[in-house]
């Protein structure tokens, strides 16, 4: 019996290893969180400021370790839409500035603030084709004066 579990979990520690986890680049990570973070304040508006981790990540199961915690909190704060609250007992709290109300009344998200800004780069898009300048001959020639009769 005892060479069997052993052998069952060699199989179980071979399935872990094998198996691919998908781990989404910071760029990604930031671009989720900074989307769920924006609608929950804006469909929170009722509420002055919500806590980051308390009303907005453990609801929606996202767990972060201190330091991607620290660097989420420091891009959202940067960014102008989001400003950290202020006062007794609003540590780890946000809330939306003007611009972040106006932001969400645009566009409504920021993955379709993303997907607007992409389309319009797309549109934008110039082609650039090579001009090519012909030289004159008659410009380094010297220029010839006859004397006429007279």
């Amino acid at each position: 019996m005892r060479h069997l579990r052993n052998h069952k979990g060699k199989k179980a520690l071979q399935r872990i290893k094998n198996q691919v986890t998908d781990i989404p680049s910071h760029a990604e990570q930031d671009k989720t969180i900074f989307d769920l973070v924006l609608k929950s304040l804006y469909e929170n508006a009722n509420k002055t400021a919500l806590h980051l981790e308390g009303e907005i990540f453990i609801p929606h199961n996202v767990k972060l370790n201190q330091k991607d915690s620290d660097r989420v909190w420091n891009i959202l704060t940067s960014s102008g839409w989001v400003i950290p609250s202020v006062g007794f007992g609003n540590a780890g709290k946000l809330e939306l500035t003007k611009a972040g109300y106006q932001f969400m009344i645009q566009f409504g998200s920021y993955k379709q603030y993303l997907d607007t800004v992409e389309s319009q780069l797309k549109q934008q898009q110039t082609i650039v084709v090579p001009i090519s300048i012909q030289e004159d001959s008659t410009i380094d020639k010297p220029i010839e004066i006859s004397k006429g009769k007279g």
